[in-house]
């Protein structure tokens, strides 16, 4: 299994963003038991400690591509569905989800370290934490 992303033309964070908002979904109705959990609600084991390692190495960021990746991976449910389409993707367990397949995933949503600082010098942290100032 390939992530769902990868299709011929890239999908922005923006636009998914965009979406979301549009339906009403905000990142803590899906973010939540991710973040505490390590993903390990989600995700197979050998992954969600793949999460924990990356987040031992690189700090809070390793969650925040995490998060972002999974949401690029369910980007075209959300983009081309509902509400409930779009809940259904964010809440599914990806129990397939590859070490790999997470690595590549977290790559592509390369957020940098100036990035994680912009969010947390922002002033609405809590918001912006899942949707910082993406231009890709």
């Amino acid at each position: 299994m390939s992530p769902q992303h990868s299709s011929s033309s890239p999908i922005s964070l923006k636009e998914v963003q965009r979406k979301l908002n549009q339906l009403g979904i905000i990142a803590g109705t899906f973010g939540l038991d991710w973040f505490m959990t390590f993903f390990s609600n989600t995700l197979p084991a050998g992954t969600s400690a793949f999460i924990l390692d990356r987040y031992t190495c690189d700090g809070e960021v390793a969650l925040i591509q995490a998060a972002l990746g999974l949401v690029l991976n369910a980007s075209q449910e959300i983009l081309y569905g509902d509400f409930e389409s779009a809940m259904r993707a964010l809440h599914t367990k990806w129990y397939s989800l590859s070490v790999k397949q997470m690595n590549w995933l977290m790559d592509g949503v390369g957020l940098s370290q100036s990035q994680w600082a912009q969010i947390l010098l922002s002033q609405d942290h809590c918001n912006k934490c899942m949707w910082f100032k993406v231009e890709k």
